[in-house]
């Protein structure tokens, strides 16, 4: 994750930060709460003007597709050439001319996290660490601040507000989607995307951790050997469990089976009885 501070050449003030995402090569904003609408780029103002400080990825590459050679310059090919690049690169382009443009005084400066101002610090602390899908757009998503909350991908998705007008999700995609890079949020193909604020504050909290789901994962499955070791039996009799459908795996690694721990304690304490 590459962080760049939006700067002017005429104050001091930073009041909106681009961050680039090297392996999804996609662009998010964020804005500072104190921001001066009237310090900031016309595009990011207007999204300044909602109350809105995390701006998605579609329109933060438009932003940043306004600052550097369009697509559809007649001499493109000669550009890219005399600056070394073999292909058109929005990421790179921008670097080049360090965010500048004829429009306006800002420019982009490279930055650590460490020196995010402590209200985005916060709120990208909140962005997604993972997520279980449970079916029909339901995810158990975790949080990097150890929250996890349940998500209803589609009810969210119809939020005007949420999307800021990029697209509606259909049912038939509900578990299709997948967490970005750097937890920026839930993606469905280049552009299409919910944002972790919109999950944090749309969520329903649940009476666990991060910490205590791995946990609870990790104490709760066992392997084929273990389960061995539980009944005091060979790899042959879990198979043969298995063939009679007495122990069902929840889930393969490969071609290992994995399951519940307690389903194996109760068929222990069912042939003892």
């Amino acid at each position: 994750m590459k962080i760049y501070a939006i700067r002017n050449d005429n104050y001091s003030e930073v009041a909106s930060y681009l961050i680039y995402s090297k392996a999804e090569k996609q662009f998010a904003i964020e804005i500072t709460q104190d921001a001066d609408e009237w310090k900031t780029p016309l595009l990011i103002a207007s999204f300044l003007k909602r109350n809105i400080t995390t701006i998605d990825p579609f329109h933060s590459k438009e932003w940043v597709k306004q600052r550097i050679v369009p697509t559809d310059r007649q001499n493109l090919g000669q550009i890219l050439r005399d600056n070394g690049l073999k292909t058109y690169d929005e990421y790179e382009l921008l670097i080049l001319g360090n965010g500048r443009c004829a429009q306006d005084d800002h420019y982009i400066d490279e930055i650590g996290f460490g020196e995010l101002p402590a209200d985005i610090q916060e709120r990208m602390n909140k962005r997604i660490k993972g997520a279980v899908p449970l079916g029909n757009g339901q995810y158990l998503v975790c949080f990097f601040d150890g929250c996890i909350k349940k998500c209803n991908i589609f009810e969210i998705s119809r939020d005007n507000e949420c999307l800021e007008g990029v697209f509606r999700l259909y049912p038939s995609e509900m578990d299709n989607a997948r967490p970005l890079t750097d937890g920026y949020g839930f993606g469905w193909g280049d552009d299409m995307c919910i944002l972790y604020p919109s999950l944090y504050s749309k969520g329903t909290d649940l009476p666990i951790n991060y910490s205590e789901l791995t946990s609870a994962i990790k104490n709760s499955l066992v392997s084929s050997a273990e389960a061995g070791d539980i009944l005091d039996c060979s790899r042959q009799y879990i198979n043969e469990l298995v063939r009679k459908g007495r122990l069902k795996p929840i889930k393969f690694s490969g071609k290992n089976p994995l399951f519940l721990k307690s389903d194996v304690i109760n068929i222990r304490y069912t042939q003892k009885s």
